[in-house]
């Protein structure tokens, strides 16, 4: 059953590094509010219901409402704004939706890319380490560092990758968390190494149980 997780960790890179902008242009999402950079001195804690977890993020990224999403209560319009901005059909960010508990993003795209994070819970444990890396590579990537600590919310397994999608680079940073029978993926993307890795250590050095 570990590896669930690993495999569907791997599926979701591999969608949402298809979420690059072709515009720089912000975009009103709607329920999100505030935009700008991809970091800021500000930041807002966010809580992961489905997995007991809270963490931080910069305030610049903005929080889009898995459940309205996945549910067909989201305004169409504020969906569709949403999913253009992160280079998806609607059709296509509503099924991506589904299966996220948390999406948060950052409305100023930078090189073509919106930064992003998602979080999914999964009902199975936390697979090793090379589990991981193996099906993260399986889509392309190319590890770049892997690492191993423990926070308040449990152990911590974190691996950064680069992925090239259709010609746009991506950076990003796999967060692992370990809950005993359960797990959790916080998958934070951008076009910047320096910024994902900056949003990254702030999840990972904020991560705590609700």
């Amino acid at each position: 059953m570990s590896r669930t997780l690993a495999a569907a960790a791997a599926t979701f890179l591999l969608l949402l590094t298809g979420c690059s902008s072709d515009s720089g242009d912000s975009a009103d999402a709607g329920d999100p509010s505030g935009s700008g950079g991809s970091t800021s001195a500000s930041a807002d804690v966010h809580q992961v219901s489905g997995a007991g977890l809270t963490f931080e993020v910069p305030d610049s990224l903005q929080e889009v409402d898995a459940d309205k999403v996945a549910d067909d209560t989201a305004d169409d319009e504020t969906v569709a704004d949403v999913a253009e901005q992160m280079g998806m059909s609607t059709d296509q960010f509503n099924q991506y939706m589904k299966q996220v508990d948390l999406f948060l993003f950052d409305s100023e795209s930078t090189g073509g890319f919106s930064t992003n994070v998602n979080v999914i819970p999964f009902p199975v444990p936390l697979p090793e380490n090379s589990a991981l890396q193996q099906q993260l590579e399986q889509v392309g990537a190319t590890i770049v560092d892997t690492g191993e600590t423990t926070t308040d919310a449990g152990d911590v397994t974190t691996i950064s990758y680069s992925l090239d999608m259709a010609g746009q680079s991506v950076e990003g940073q796999g967060i692992f968390v370990d809950l005993g029978d359960s797990s959790a993926s916080i998958t934070v993307s951008s076009s910047d190494r320096d910024t994902a890795d900056e949003i990254a250590d702030g999840i990972v050095a904020s991560l705590d149980q609700e």
